[in-house]
């Protein structure tokens, strides 16, 4: 029977809420314990956050040309009443990816 990633979410979280060993749900379950144990790794593996962060040009922020520069990020901000060189700016980004 092959299950979509859902179902197999369901059996692994019914599996934790049980309380009982893998072995021993999937048995209960008729399940293979092995392909079982291999898909709930895949499903627990966190999936990569993309590190690309668009960039848009907010309405309250000054023409161009202007020295200020605030860089956003949620509810963080980072506000420079002088932009920083170009080359620091890039080091900034690289090193918060």
């Amino acid at each position: 029977m092959k299950r979509t990633k859902e179902q197999w979410q369901a059996l692994i979280e019914a599996q934790l809420n049980s309380g009982l060993p893998a072995a021993q749900f999937c048995q209960q379950h008729g399940l293979d314990d092995k392909y079982f144990s291999l898909r709930k790794k895949q499903l627990r593996q966190p999936v990569p956050e993309s590190t690309f962060v668009p960039a848009t040009r907010a309405s309250n922020m000054p023409p161009t040309g202007a020295s200020a520069l605030t860089l956003t990020y949620g509810r963080c901000s980072l506000q420079f009443n002088d932009a920083p060189a170009a080359t620091w700016l890039a080091s900034l980004v690289q090193a918060l990816s």
